[in-house]
């Protein structure tokens, strides 16, 4: 299975489903939070017109998949993780990012750990990414519980990224450790 045919997943509480057209008014929303804006940037999305342009944007790019985070009782988007192959790293890296009202209750840990089994044992990958804004101390708190492993720090766009990774032979050794920690949030 390629990462482009990974269309749907799901976890205990949540599912996971290939972000649509239709879903500009909730990443218009989630772009322009507080979080995004301060750890990950401002992408100038300013209306509905400009999240429908961003979102069309990133379907069309092959180097890009985000899925949408609902509750599995409740179809409203939480959050999204998403699959991201950049230019200026060697391997693909992992992201989450969720409205205020969702965080700190581990949806971000459990759909990122979903989607990293989907990407390791579905999909083949050998080896993930994450990088976080040096600042944001929850979501380097949230890579360690998953595992991932600091390996240097770099500068982009202005500001000082963590470079977290995590090798498919790591994540299934520490795979029951993991899901004692979800079971915990």
């Amino acid at each position: 299975m390629t990462v482009k045919e990974l269309n749907s997943f799901d976890s205990q509480r949540l599912l996971m489903r290939g972000m649509q057209s239709s879903d500009f008014a909730f990443m218009n929303a989630l772009l322009n939070s507080e979080g995004f804006l301060k750890f990950v940037g401002d992408r100038n999305i300013r209306s509905d017109e400009d999240a429908k342009a961003y979102v069309e944007k990133t379907l069309g790019n092959e180097n890009i998949r985000y899925w949408i985070v609902s509750a599995k009782d409740n179809p409203e988007p939480m959050g999204i993780v998403s699959f991201v192959k950049r230019d200026y790293l060697p391997i693909p890296d992992v992201g989450y990012s969720f409205l205020p009202g969702y965080t700190g209750k581990g949806f971000a840990l459990e759909a990122t750990y979903v989607l990293m089994q989907k990407l390791f044992f579905d999909c083949k990958m050998d080896e993930l990414l994450a990088i976080p804004n040096k600042l944001n101390s929850r979501s380097v708190n949230l890579l360690e519980k998953l595992c991932f492993v600091h390996q240097r720090e770099m500068e982009r766009d202005g500001k000082v990224l963590h470079v977290y990774g995590i090798t498919k032979d790591e994540f299934s050794r520490q795979m029951s450790k993991i899901e004692s920690k979800l079971l915990q949030e």
